[in-house]
């Protein structure tokens, strides 16, 4: 009985120590992590050219107060600066919390991320999280250092690197807004460039079954499930209209082309990730071979 009694013991206080260096690891090591996707995306209107472009994606960047958050902040956009991009896409829910006394300002923010514009467009939709802070307000402070947000738009882009032209749809957010036409801009297939969406959330995958004239979608909101299993498996997804099979990852979208659903970079209601680390995305559209 008494080695039963020690073996318990050991074995008990080993899964404490477990489950503290766990914790430990969810709290500061993962959410501080800066890990960098990439992906290939085929352009049919391209095909027989030597055409491309680099998108760097970030979503769901969540800054709150404190000198951290601004050394966050500015590590994040150097990074996406050395990854040579034609183009920043930016995906909503720029801010932390619902308060604004938690907020870092969307003065702040948008300072932080002038370097982006300085060097290339920047492009980008609005998140749940960003009405919190005054979605107008929001946009006013990015359109002052030359980063243009938008609430429902269509934008036809060309890569001043490359020349390469895409039309650009940047939707309401669907989790706000509603998951119904309306969050869309009106816009048509166009026959020498792609469309490519921005919506904050894959719970705009409803609406985009069956619209032929989208090739391929980005998104985020689901922080890639946050607090996820071994091997990134999402336990609960933020959305409403989709589940836990959208929170991350490249997905097709009958009718539609595919969507990719970014993890994101920031935290939300619990300042943890595990085994769901922060991610920058790279997305390279080429020219499709003839």
């Amino acid at each position: 009985m008494r080695k039963f009694l020690v073996r318990l013991i050991i074995v008990g206080g080993f899964a404490v120590l477990c489950g503290v260096a766990l914790l430990t690891w969810a709290r500061f090591v993962e959410p501080a992590m800066l890990t960098v996707t990439e992906i290939e995306v085929p352009v049919r209107q391209w095909a027989g050219t030597q055409k491309n472009m680099r998108a760097v994606v970030l979503s769901d960047l969540h800054f709150g107060r404190g000198k951290g958050e601004e050394k966050r902040l500015s590590r994040i956009v150097r990074k996406a600066l050395s990854l040579n991009p034609d183009v920043v896409f930016l995906l909503g829910d720029y801010v932390k919390g619902t308060k604004k006394e938690e907020m870092m300002s969307a003065e702040e923010i948008a300072r932080g991320l002038r370097p982006l514009s300085s060097c290339v467009p920047v492009l980008g939709c609005l998140g749940n999280h960003d009405a919190f802070s005054g979605n107008h307000a929001l946009m006013k402070a990015f359109r002052a250092q030359d980063i243009h947000v938008f609430r429902k738009t269509v934008i036809p882009f060309e890569a001043p690197r490359t020349g390469a032209q895409m039309q650009v749809v940047v939707t309401l957010d669907p989790d706000s807004f509603g998951a119904v036409p309306d969050i869309f801009p009106k816009f048509e297939a166009q026959e020498k460039m792609p469309t490519v969406v921005l919506t904050h959330s894959p719970d705009a995958y409803p609406v985009l079954v069956g619209k032929s004239a989208v090739d391929f979608t980005l998104c985020g909101h689901t922080h890639g499930g946050q607090i996820c299993l071994p091997g990134g498996f999402a336990m609960v997804s933020s959305t409403r209209r989709v589940g836990t099979d959208f929170a991350y990852g490249l997905k097709d979208v009958p009718g539609s082309g595919r969507m990719f659903v970014s993890r994101g970079l920031g935290t939300s209601i619990l300042p943890m990730r595990l085994f769901c680390p922060p991610e920058i995305l790279i997305v390279d559209f080429v020219a499709s071979k003839p």
